[in-house]
């Protein structure tokens, strides 16, 4: 609190004057006040429950400025030490600034002025955080500003993170360290050494209660601005009340009097201009290279670019819980949610192969009916997926109660997780829990945010490992999910040294396209076993995850434990007395995020064949395993693996699957060609050269003529071109598809065929067709309105206008339109 360094001031002091008060003021306090002190005895009192009162403003502050920055900068050491340095300079800054002062303060009127002087330091701190108050929805956009300047290099952007973090905490923190050597001074009663533990004695209490208050009552009831702006109110107070006990002193009655006035006055404006709280604002998570690059594309052209963005999402809850803020959102399509943490986003209905195989898989490992535990509930998605594997009891370790709440959000209708009877909920902190359970689980499995933020790590560390470990029963089965994205190979050789140091044998499972590695501890007999893979329950979950069946899921097998051991060769072990991770993982995420945006760098993670695989996989036959694994590959767009199982499965003497599986990467690949080519004319589109742009859609047309969206981009390059029976017939050729995107914007360039010739009303219905395959798209209602317009349809354009701000990703121009028709009316 304020008594760290702000204490030193105090020992600087030169000696008390041992002169004896005059007869008016302290004399006429009625008490007898000692050589040394400036107050008398219950005055000094006075001062001393308003230093302590000061403390618990300062650590109600600290605590919110830490919750604040952990949104906007990301919950990382990095934050957190940025908040603490700012914090501690300025309390250093602010005794250095005062204490040189006070030693020029004569006992004649010293109290008056010193108790005045702290009320108006006081006053002077509860303006400066108000102030700061109106800085909260700027943060984000610096942010984003900052990372877009500094384009992945470290250095510069944390020097940048203190500069912003510095423009709220500063200031008062300056005032709180000025506060400490004046409140030591008011309160010494004998010699500088006992005042200054009197004030250290005092503040601390105050700092004590202030971390409690703030941190288990104050912001998980009323948010971090409402709490910063409580404690400003209080901080107020205080210098209220040290105004009027300046009076009795020595301080003239009206200069109190005008103080109070003025100093309420400009305070009354500040808390009443304060902003509210945006949660879609500060949980935009702009502290991620790859949340910057999404506002840069969808809103970088905007004067407030990514409030701009996170607008695009509707929130649907919000909560700053004890430990974190947790948000939940749904995006403009209405289809997928998204749960962010701290700003993070930690599960999302996008991202649901993770989620769901890591309960499936080593769900469907363990034995029937295991006892499991599960670290983290996240969405509760993977909670799901390890009931339908027909596990028994299952404890699960959730921190945080507010993302219990949110993660109703995610739940099929009438199928709640943590409504399971099977299912108790443990709140608490997970390392506790395993340390202190009785008895053993079959099935353990970690699903923990990512190491990066400050105390996740701790999930990620061998003396974690062993003590999961140690609350395995001797077949028991470990699950534990590893990013590789957004770090560096040597961050992700030490979280791979550090599961093998304690789990040397089992399976490893790549998902790819996420870059998400599930490592599957577990006995040499363990196995995958298809009949349960085949449960309607498990069916139904690989369905959620969009797998094309049962058998999809080996294509996510990658191998044995042991081949890892090449990849995390000489890497430091990640431990609690070390824990290297949580400081390189902070770094990783913005400078390989960086580099990750132009090109996602492939994992060499070996593949081991189905030679290997069959042991994992006993009751499977070659057939299944190959072509599974081979289909889902080519869905998820991976088609170079996707042949090697086809050549593999040739290998294996089955001739004719691998000549389907030949033929079904041959398909993906001329798909990817075609879509080459649409960028390719994208391109020249934007670059002016549209001939050219109708020869690159022709090419791609002959290539595959069942492509609409092709057919679709061609129609509106031959509008552009001004044959418009080209569009016609480009347009039924993308009709006829059936795709919803080609319908969108087919029937886009036939509404504008449509308006060209006068015929708005058939244009209007055009228009209007394509808002229905398209509602996110603000063109199509921007047309649908215009088109409204000119066929004398005021009302129709009002409400089209009205509808698509609601439903459009982007609403610049549908607002200005809005508004120019009411202004009209």
């Amino acid at each position: 609190g304020a008594a760290g360094l702000a204490g030193l001031a105090a020992r600087r002091e030169p000696a008390p004057l041992q002169t004896a008060p005059p007869a008016s003021g302290l004399a006429r306090a009625g008490a007898a006040v000692p050589a040394a002190a400036l107050l008398p005895r219950r005055a000094r009192g006075a001062v001393a429950a308003l230093f302590a009162l000061s403390g618990l403003v300062a650590l109600t502050w600290q605590i919110a400025w830490v919750r604040l920055f952990g949104l906007v900068l990301g919950s990382s050491v990095y934050s957190l030490s940025a908040v603490l340095a700012v914090y501690l300079a300025g309390l250093a800054a602010g005794s250095a600034l005062v204490a040189p002062w006070l030693g020029r303060v004569g006992r004649e009127r010293g109290a008056a002025r010193l108790l005045a002087l702290l009320g108006a330091l006081e006053l002077g701190l509860a303006a400066t955080a108000l102030a700061a108050v109106r800085l909260f929805p700027l943060l984000p956009e610096l942010v984003y500003a900052l990372g877009r300047r500094t384009l992945g290099h470290w250095a510069p952007f944390y020097a940048g993170e203190l500069g912003i973090v510095a423009l709220v905490v500063l200031l008062p923190c300056l005032g709180l360290g000025a506060v400490f050597p004046v409140a030591t001074r008011l309160v010494q009663s004998r010699d500088g050494g006992h005042a200054t533990g009197v004030g250290y004695a005092v503040n601390t209490a105050g700092t004590l209660a202030g971390s409690l208050l703030a941190g288990f009552a104050l912001v998980p009831t009323l948010g971090v601005q409402s709490t910063q702006v409580a404690a400003a109110l209080l901080a107020a107070l205080l210098g209220a009340v040290a105004l009027g006990l300046a009076v009795p002193h020595g301080l003239a009655l009206a200069r109190a009097a005008a103080g109070f006035v003025l100093g309420g006055g400009i305070l009354a404006l500040l808390a009443a201009g304060a902003p509210s709280w945006d949660p879609a604002l500060m949980s935009a998570g702009v502290f991620r290279p790859s949340r910057m690059e999404g506002v840069r594309q969808k809103a970088g052209g905007a004067r407030d670019p990514v409030r701009r963005y996170a607008h695009r999402d509707v929130t649907l809850f919000y909560r700053e819980g004890l430990n974190a803020s947790v948000y939940v959102s749904r995006d403009s399509s209405g289809r997928n949610l998204a749960l962010r943490i701290g700003g993070k986003t930690d599960a999302s209905t996008a991202d649901m192969p993770t989620q769901v195989l890591l309960g499936v898989l080593p769900g469907v490992m363990a034995p029937p009916g295991a006892r499991a535990a599960l670290v983290g509930l996240g969405s509760g998605t993977t909670l799901s997926a390890l009931l339908a594997t027909g596990v028994g009891s299952v404890d699960v370790m959730e921190i945080e109660p507010a993302v219990v709440t949110a993660s109703r959000f995610f739940a099929e209708v009438g199928r709640w997780p943590l409504a399971d009877p099977r299912v108790r909920l443990v709140l608490g902190d997970a390392r506790t829990r395993l340390y202190n359970a009785r008895g053993t689980y079959d099935l353990v499995v970690s699903e923990p945010s990512n190491p990066w933020i400050a105390g996740v790590n701790d999930l990620f560390t061998v003396d974690f490992y062993r003590r999961v470990r140690s609350r395995l029963s001797p077949a028991g089965v470990f699950c534990q999910w590893i990013q590789l994205y957004e770090l560096t190979p040597g961050t992700r050789a030490s979280l791979l040294a550090s599961f093998l140091r304690v789990f040397p044998s089992g399976q490893a499972f790549y998902l790819g396209v996420a870059e998400d590695l599930l490592l599957v501890a577990c006995p040499p007999e363990a196995r995958l076993s298809l009949a349960r893979l085949r449960r309607p329950e498990v069916a139904h979950q690989l369905r959620r995850a969009r797998q094309m069946g049962p058998e999809s899921v080996a294509a996510w097998y990658a191998c044995p434990l042991d081949s890892l051991r090449e990849l995390a060769r000489g890497a430091p072990l990640n431990t609690d007395d070390r824990p290297i991770v949580e400081y390189r993982a902070p770094r990783d995420l913005y400078e390989v995020g960086w580099r990750q945006i132009a090109s996602v760098p492939g994992v060499p993670i070996p593949y081991a064949g189905w030679r290997v695989a069959r042991t994992l996989f006993a009751d499977w036959t070659p057939e299944a395993w190959f072509r599974g694994r081979a289909r889902e590959l080519v869905n998820a767009g991976q088609d170079a693996a996707a042949e090697a199982a086809a050549r593999e499965a040739g290998a294996e003497h089955l001739t004719k699957l691998a000549a389907d599986l030949e033929s079904l990467v041959a398909e993906d690949r001329l798909t990817a060609s075609v879509a080459r080519l649409r960028r390719e004319a994208s391109a020249a589109v934007f670059a002016g050269r549209t001939r050219e742009a109708r020869d690159l859609l022709l090419n791609a047309a002959r290539r595959k003529p069942g492509d609409g969206l092709t057919w679709a981009a061609l129609a509106s390059v031959q509008l552009t071109l001004g044959d418009e029976a080209g569009a016609l017939a480009a347009v039924a050729r993308a009709l006829a598809v059936g795709d919803s995107l080609n319908r969108g914007d087919a029937r886009m360039v036939e509404g504008l065929i449509a308006l060209a010739h006068g015929r708005a009303r058939a244009a209007a219905e055009s228009f209007a067709e394509a808002t229905r395959w398209e509602p996110q798209s603000e063109q199509a209602w921007l047309l649908r309105a215009e088109a409204l317009l000119k066929a004398r349809d005021e009302a129709g354009a009002l409400a089209a206008c009205r509808e698509g701000l609601e439903r459009a990703e982007t609403t610049d121009r549908l607002g200005s339109l809005l508004a120019d028709l009411t202004r009209g009316r």
